[in-house]
């Protein structure tokens, strides 16, 4: 089930960011930064994200046991003035990817940047990720730019995805 966001998610949603960040980028993110991410820091940046931003962020909570699996969050961009919209983060737990949840999570996302009038949506990715590239790719995304992102003390070189929505 796709839902949005709640504070009482915060801890759920930080631990599938913490936990999914150290198993898709060992190898391509600074491992040393991967160890010092922090579920407790993170949950209070979601937190403040969800009280405080005009932005959005969706859940994928499982019927049954009623436990978080993944998230998307994404709204207006946050610097490209060629698109309208930007999907800021999409991330699923590594035992519950390849099951259909990412691409029904960028569905409902993108039906809700439809709902508010966005046209062109895009979302970057870690060149070095082929897997998430593979994934936007077969969504439909067009690979139109790239640009370097600091991580730590490391620049790493990330591709955007255009969705004409």
């Amino acid at each position: 089930m796709i839902r949005k966001a709640k504070i009482s998610d915060v801890e759920n949603i930080a631990k599938i960011r913490v936990d999914t960040w150290r198993t898709a980028y060992s190898g391509i993110v600074n491992n040393e930064y991967l160890s010092s991410l922090n579920y407790e820091e993170r949950a209070n940046r979601f937190r403040n994200y969800l009280i405080e931003s005009s932005n959005y962020m969706l859940v994928y909570e499982d019927e049954k046991s009623k436990k978080l699996f993944g998230y998307i969050q994404f709204g207006v961009p946050n610097e490209d003035n060629d698109v309208d919209g930007e999907i800021y983060a999409i991330y699923i737990l590594q035992e519950h990817q390849k099951l259909g949840i990412g691409r029904l999570l960028m569905k409902a996302a993108i039906q809700a940047l439809k709902e508010i009038g966005i046209k062109k949506t895009i979302v970057w990715v870690f060149n070095d990720n082929t897997r998430a590239r593979k994934f936007y790719e077969h969504l439909g995304g067009t690979h139109i730019k790239d640009k370097l992102i600091l991580i730590g003390n490391d620049e790493l070189k990330s591709c955007g995805y255009l969705f004409n929505l």
